[in-house]
């Protein structure tokens, strides 16, 4: 009975959390998007995005849809400072 609440667990835990394919590093998302990371950061912030950590690993991550999401705010924001 222990072991088949463990199983489960573990099964909701997997579909919950994000894949590590789906996420670049905060260093690799800051080059994309040619910004510092703290720029990034306070773009996360705006956006409430997650910074996500995984096992074995000490980089930060961010979710690939966020990024997106950063791109198209920063995008707009250009258009608004030069009038288009």
């Amino acid at each position: 009975m222990i072991g088949q609440n463990l199983i489960n667990w573990e099964a909701l835990v997997a579909m919950t959390q994000p894949r590590k394919e789906d996420c670049l590093s905060i260093d690799d998302a800051a080059a994309s998007l040619k910004m510092s990371r703290g720029t990034l950061y306070s773009y996360m912030n705006m956006i409430s995005a997650q910074r996500l950590r995984f096992f074995k690993d000490k980089r930060t991550y961010i979710m690939k849809a966020d990024i997106e999401r950063i791109r198209l705010l920063k995008g707009g924001e250009q258009q608004k400072q030069e009038g288009t």
